[in-house]
């Protein structure tokens, strides 16, 4: 498997996970696509993708709410190259370079088509060009997207039932300072859409 390319679907998980740890131990050149990395937690570094010695390329992905207590909330990488097509880095955090760290700073980081908002402390701690992508403090704002994936769906209904009655800013809508039944209103007034 040395120096060869590997596509993996559904690597975010499951046989996809394990297949695509293979190949990096193995060292193939990794592409991912059409993957989301929700709400996880890493210990040390990269709360959604730690990767060191090798070419990445991640396209059509969610990278959000991911959590790391060291490097990199979304994504930390070391002496490697990271191409991100398509993709969106959002709402992750860290102590250093809340989207993606960059442990090597002359490494440069790839972006075609993707969007880094809302990372905590901050978008990239790394040198990067991007062609077609936006990388901001803020997010725009999606009037029903409380879980921050992109979509007004089901799982926004579930985030703000789980929050009724409390003032998340996620789900506080109309930014009155309770989720209640106006805030599923707004949410149901807009079910199904896709943020722009």
């Amino acid at each position: 498997l040395n120096n060869k390319v590997a596509l993996v679907t559904g690597g975010a998980s499951g046989l996809g996970e394990a297949s695509t740890r293979h190949f990096v131990a193995n060292g193939s050149k990794v592409m991912i696509d059409d993957c989301a990395y929700l709400y996880n937690t890493a210990r040390f570094n990269g709360g959604a993708i730690d990767y060191r010695s090798l070419s990445l390329q991640i396209s059509n992905s969610n990278l959000s709410h991911n959590t790391s207590e060291n490097y990199g909330g979304g994504i930390y990488a070391d002496s490697s190259v990271l191409l991100l097509s398509n993709c969106l880095v959002q709402r992750n955090s860290s102590t250093f370079g809340g989207g993606i760290y960059a442990e090597d700073q002359w490494q440069k980081i790839g972006l075609l088509s993707t969007e880094i908002c809302s990372n905590v402390p901050d978008q990239i701690d790394a040198k990067w060009e991007g062609l077609g992508s936006t990388v901001m403090e803020h997010c725009p704002y999606c009037s029903g997207d409380a879980s921050g994936d992109g979509f007004i769906d089901v799982n926004d209904i579930l985030y703000v039932l789980s929050t009724w009655g409390s003032d998340d800013a996620n789900a506080d809508f109309d930014e009155n300072g309770l989720i209640n039944v106006d805030d599923v209103l707004i949410l149901l007034s807009n079910f199904g859409s896709a943020c722009p």
